[in-house]
């Protein structure tokens, strides 16, 4: 869903490394500048896998100035993973969290860091007319590059009220 970040990220001269469970997909993203993207297929629930790679990245391609994680409750301690890696190695660097809308209202406490602005993105819906849709992939990819250019602490794609009208 954010292929499109990491093209429009290499467009505006980031080196990017991708995560990604999926190789096919990876390879569908860093097809067009393949030297300008570092594939990271790993199972980012795989909590050593993840730091030995995120240290294998930093040390080839050098410090992370910014990070976009979007990461499912499945790997409930893969954030800090990523800030502890990044944080150790980058002098000042930022950090895009995106977040589905049910983690949106959840009260985790965002991670603090003297080196990292902390941005949380929140994902929540269309209301169109009498009823309600999730956004497309596009929409998603569009919000995260505009939340990025923003720089804002908090930043919602679409809505998140009313909560009842949620699809």
């Amino acid at each position: 869903m954010l292929r499109e970040t990491t093209r429009w990220l290499e467009q505006q001269g980031y080196h990017v490394s991708i995560v990604g469970r999926n190789e096919d997909r990876l390879n569908q993203t860093v097809q067009v500048q393949p030297d300008h993207f570092t594939k990271i297929a790993v199972d980012y629930t795989n909590s050593n896998d993840l730091a030995k790679e995120l240290a294998r990245t930093i040390d080839t391609n050098g410090p992370i100035d910014l990070a976009v994680a979007w990461i499912h409750s499945t790997a409930p301690v893969a954030l800090q993973i990523i800030h502890d890696a990044i944080a150790l190695s980058s002098p000042k660097w930022s950090l895009f969290h995106v977040k589905g809308s049910t983690r949106s209202i959840s009260k985790e406490k965002p991670l603090e860091s003297e080196n990292m602005a902390y941005h949380q993105i929140l994902l929540g819906f269309v209301l169109e007319g009498y009823s309600s849709r999730w956004l497309t992939h596009q929409e998603i990819a569009s919000g995260v590059i505009e939340a990025i250019q923003a720089k804002q602490d908090e930043f919602v794609i679409g809505t998140l009220e009313p909560w009842k009208k949620r699809p």
